[in-house]
């Protein structure tokens, strides 16, 4: 399956979880099929691996959702589909980054206002205590900086 996945070879991955090829499997590498097709940017696979119960909260190696990396690489409709199937949207991985800090890095005001829309904590700091919209203002992605800062609670 994880083969299946890097290959993007949808007929194979379908074949496969038909089969009863258990989709939460971890590989070598630390990654389970749904880790592999987000990778990819394969939004098919990605529904597929849903559909046939891959669980969305299972971490890479690096502490990595498949939200996490669906957010680093700017992947929309996969951010929304991991959304809608229980992703945990304020998950920090091993370098304390949620996704919401993922996407505002990467620019992405769509991205970054779809998880917001799902209840990303726009408070919540990284590792360094710096939250997502100062990471947006950093990298000079001022309106997404300014989205989070609207609705951010003050404290």
């Amino acid at each position: 399956l994880h083969i299946a996945c890097r290959l993007e070879n949808l007929n194979s991955v379908i074949a496969l979880t038909a089969a009863g090829v258990n989709p939460n499997t971890i590989s070598n590498d630390g990654d389970t099929a749904l880790h592999l097709a987000v990778h990819k940017g394969s939004l098919e696979i990605a529904v597929v691996l849903l559909g046939r119960f891959a669980n969305p909260n299972i971490t890479d190696s690096n502490g990595n959702l498949p939200l996490h990396l669906a957010c680093a690489s700017g992947h929309r409709l996969i951010s929304q589909i991991l959304c809608e199937n229980g992703s945990r949207v304020n998950s920090h991985n091993h370098e304390q980054l949620t996704p919401l800090h993922l996407a505002a890095k990467a620019g992405d005001l769509e991205l970054v206002r779809s998880l917001l829309y799902y209840g990303a904590d726009s408070s919540l700091p990284n590792g360094l205590g710096i939250t997502a919209d100062v990471t947006a203002y950093a990298l000079g992605h001022n309106a997404i900086g300014k989205l989070i800062t609207s609705i951010t609670p003050v404290s």
